[in-house]
């Protein structure tokens, strides 16, 4: 359970956003933040390739801009989203908006939606290490000939078992 706590314990999940301003090339935009508890640069990487699921992501150097195709939208127009990372103290400030304020609540959502999966896609990446660390003590404890390896196999075994149900338990939390 120690290996849990100390990789994800300061990885905590928190669905919180607030109104902010992003400052784009000195042209304020009005849109939302989120904070995230990882560097500046695992958020960028974790959007850009969120991103490219439905929009066109540009790195505009300090912030991104994503077109998303009218189709995709279902709209006449393709939509501009602009992002922007920010990190303050050992977490990163998220922040997205639009040009277009009749989108708003889109882009609240969009940026939701955005931080259940990044967040749901760290937990299961804690999930598959600790899946090949079951195999790995399920398999030293099958070739252990002491019973104290056995046993020392059998409580990692058991622990890393222990880890991987906390882990589940952050998924369902995240995906509520």
């Amino acid at each position: 359970m120690f290996g849990f706590l100390s990789v994800s314990g300061q990885k905590r999940f928190d669905l919180a956003v607030k109104g902010a301003s992003l400052d784009l090339d000195g042209k304020g935009l009005a849109g939302f933040a989120s904070e995230f508890d990882f560097t500046r640069e695992e958020v960028r990487k974790g959007w850009w390739k969120y991103a490219r699921q439905f929009g066109s992501p540009l790195d505009m150097r300090t912030y991104y801009k994503v077109t998303i195709p009218a189709t995709a939208t279902d709209g006449n127009v393709d939509l501009l989203v602009f992002t922007q990372t920010i990190e303050e103290g050992g977490k990163t400030q998220f922040m997205i908006g639009l040009k277009e304020e009749k989108y708003k609540a889109q882009a609240e959502e969009l940026l939701r939606v955005f931080k259940k999966d990044f967040y749901i896609q760290f937990y299961l990446g804690e999930l598959k290490l600790r899946e090949l660390e079951a195999e790995k003590y399920a398999d030293q404890y099958e070739s252990a000939l002491l019973e104290g390896e056995k046993f020392a196999a059998l409580t990692l075994l058991n622990t890393t078992k222990q880890e991987m149900e906390l882990l589940k338990e952050e998924i369902r939390k995240v995906d509520m």
